[in-house]
């Protein structure tokens, strides 16, 4: 079976704020996981689109991860908030295919997963639906000509503040000093968005658990920065 069959076809490569979507074959138990959680992990993205509704249950407040890596932060959260249903977004399908493990591992019902194009759902997704989004170690793209492929820009910000109820948070993480400079700048001079006063860029999210991105930074001897955004 070619991994080609998970690649969608929707996803606009000019565009796309995302590098590689997969680095090497899925072994045939990674490739057996991945078509049963087509079945009953994943969602469609119809318009309209109501994040609540891909659940089994209702849950009392929905959060999205975009680009959730390996899944470590992602079923954290999910084990450690119950009562809360979270959406993982991420095109990266070897990353994809361990979450996908790690949910039936742990026998998890309040995680769903996509494999698109996160800013192609987010955009469907309607006004003031979300009690908070995470964005942690995104690609930074440094050079130039690839700025216009950050996940965060003018667009984008202005997609968040709407998407996100009154008090709802965006929580951005990274460790490349420019890119958090252009991070707040966008958030700033885009949206309404402030910073949570309670908190400090240099002091991790509570419930927080290292991802295998901020470890590599660490060890590089590199800080990372955590920004905890509030919609007014």
């Amino acid at each position: 079976m070619s991994d080609s069959l998970y690649l969608s076809k929707s996803i606009d490569d000019k565009k796309r704020f995302f590098g590689r979507r997969c680095s090497k074959s899925l072994s045939p138990l990674q490739k057996s996981l991945y078509n049963q959680a087509k079945e009953n992990i994943f969602f469609e993205c119809k318009e309209p689109f109501d994040p609540a509704l891909v659940f089994p249950r209702l849950f009392s407040k929905i959060i999205i991860e975009v680009g959730f890596g390996d899944g470590i932060h992602l079923i954290h959260q999910a084990k450690t908030f119950q009562d809360t249903g979270f959406i993982g977004i991420d095109a990266y399908i070897n990353g994809v295919s361990k979450l996908v493990k790690s949910i039936y591992d742990n026998r998890l019902d309040n995680i769903r997963i996509s494999d698109e194009d996160a800013l192609v759902i987010l955009n469907q997704i309607p006004d003031n639906s979300l009690d908070g989004l995470y964005l942690l170690y995104p690609d930074p793209w440094p050079k130039n000509r690839h700025r216009h492929r950050r996940f965060i820009q003018r667009d984008t910000a202005q997609t968040i503040e709407r998407i996100l109820k009154r008090g709802g948070f965006f929580k951005f993480a990274s460790d490349i000093p420019e890119y958090c400079d252009w991070v707040i700048a966008n958030i700033f001079n885009s949206t309404q968005i402030v910073i949570n006063a309670q908190t400090h860029y240099t002091t991790a999210f509570d419930n927080w658990i290292q991802t295998k991105y901020e470890r590599k930074a660490i060890t590089e001897g590199r800080s990372a920065g955590y920004y905890h955004f509030i919609k007014t």
